[in-house]
């Protein structure tokens, strides 16, 4: 989840119309460097930030999981069915480690949601997400944040169990634990409980998506929430940086938008220019949160014929709408056509020294498994004989130094080469 403060400049951000990114050809961008931070927290960029700003989804399973023919990302681009109780894909022949005893199996159901189950015999525990593919990018001009602000009604109340801590007391009861984030392009919810308590609190969570509830006293109490995460956070470095990000980018990007919300974006700006909280809220979800839109990974110490059930029985009730996935292929580069080039100097909260390099690169989106960046990284963030943070230590310039791609959103990335620096 994101927090920033749109800029000045853009304070009459309320006026425009939404901007919708057009469907045409990926445009061709070269990697060119666009900002050199002085003073950035080291810790802060590599972990405050990249957690909590541009944190991906992680599911307990290992990184190399993939298939013969089969992956995530392919599995997204499948056409979505009719019949909603269905499968109509399995892939059994994923790839994982001879020493790893647990049980793997991709499927398709009917109604388009993709999904891995997975049968971990060792297991005390089950554990479910969901992730949907739109995040704050999505966020519509006139009412900045809600991406955000959706996740959070999403996961109060459904017309099957419409008591507002339902899902917490389940959770609770069985010391299990459950959250949700939204990032440029994802929204995600999970948790984890008790084997015992599992299937019913799926059931409880998987009607977050096929019947929520929304009304004008949740919408309410729930954005004094985000007002208050936005407030709590606001002095955070790790906030502060992406509020600088935001600042600097192109305003035709749709990275530079006020993305965490607060109440004056979320319901004093809106309301005064005549738009209907509740109507907006309930169509963004509308446009988005679909079937086709879905992934969902699954694990229990259940066999997987028995998950597999499960999640047909659970999950084959979320509607598919069809909907169009968000497309940034003609998106703009955020620090392009005169945003980049720049010297800023940003002063942290703790007297750290670090020197970042910032480039704005094209994304990989199209090649998932090359990791282009990634090989860069390694080689920058060497610290063998005769690398580079070898010679600026052997200097006395640097404690340390490190590369990282660190924001993911196609048409572009953001990729980093950070110092830490001497007092010399």
């Amino acid at each position: 989840m994101d927090t920033i403060i749109p800029p000045e400049e853009k304070e009459d951000y309320l006026l425009n119309p939404v901007y919708l990114p057009p469907c045409e050809e990926k445009s061709k961008s070269k990697a060119q460097p666009v900002l050199t931070v002085i003073g950035i927290i080291f810790l802060f960029l590599l972990s405050a930030f990249i957690l909590f700003i541009f944190v991906k989804p992680h599911i307990d399973m290992p990184k190399y999981l993939t298939t013969k023919g089969f992956s995530f990302s392919s599995l997204l681009q499948l056409s979505s069915p009719v019949n909603a109780s269905a499968l109509i894909q399995v892939e059994e022949s994923i790839i994982k480690a001879k020493i790893d005893r647990r049980q793997y199996k991709g499927i398709e159901l009917g109604n388009g949601i993709k999904a891995v189950i997975i049968s971990d015999p060792d297991s005390s525990v089950g554990s479910a997400a969901v992730d949907i593919k739109v995040g704050t990018l999505a966020d519509p001009l006139e009412m900045q944040g809600l991406a955000h602000f959706c996740e959070h009604m999403v996961f109060l109340e459904s017309k099957e169990y419409p008591n507002l801590n339902e899902m917490q007391d389940k959770v609770s009861k069985s010391s299990g634990l459950t959250n949700a984030f939204t990032t440029l392009l994802d929204t995600n919810f999970f948790f984890q409980v008790s084997s015992g308590a599992f299937e019913e609190t799926l059931d409880i969570f998987s009607h977050f998506f096929i019947d929520p509830i929304f009304t004008e006293k949740l919408m309410k109490d729930e954005v004094a929430s985000v007002d208050s995460e936005y407030h709590r956070d606001i002095n955070n470095d790790g906030w502060r940086l992406r509020l600088l990000f935001e600042t600097l980018a192109n305003p035709k990007s749709s990275l530079a938008k006020f993305s965490i919300g607060s109440i004056d974006s979320l319901i004093t700006k809106p309301q005064s220019n005549g738009v209907d909280i509740v109507k907006t809220l309930r169509k963004f979800y509308d446009c988005h949160y679909s079937a086709n839109s879905m992934t969902l990974a699954i694990v229990d110490n259940r066999p997987l014929e028995e998950l597999e059930e499960l999640t047909i029985k659970t999950f084959s009730k979320i509607p598919n709408k069809n909907v169009k996935l968000p497309d940034y292929s003609k998106e703009v580069m955020p620090f392009s056509e005169g945003y980049g080039n720049k010297l800023v100097q940003f002063i942290p909260n703790d007297p750290v020294r670090v020197l970042a390099l910032i480039f704005n690169v094209e994304s990989e989106s199209e090649h998932p498994f090359l990791e282009a960046y990634e090989y860069l990284a390694e080689i920058i963030s060497d610290i063998g004989n005769g690398s580079l943070y070898d010679v600026l230590s052997k200097k006395g310039l640097a404690h340390n130094l490190a590369a990282v791609k660190f924001v993911e959103a196609e048409p572009f990335d953001l990729f980093c080469i950070q110092v830490v620096l001497s007092d010399k």
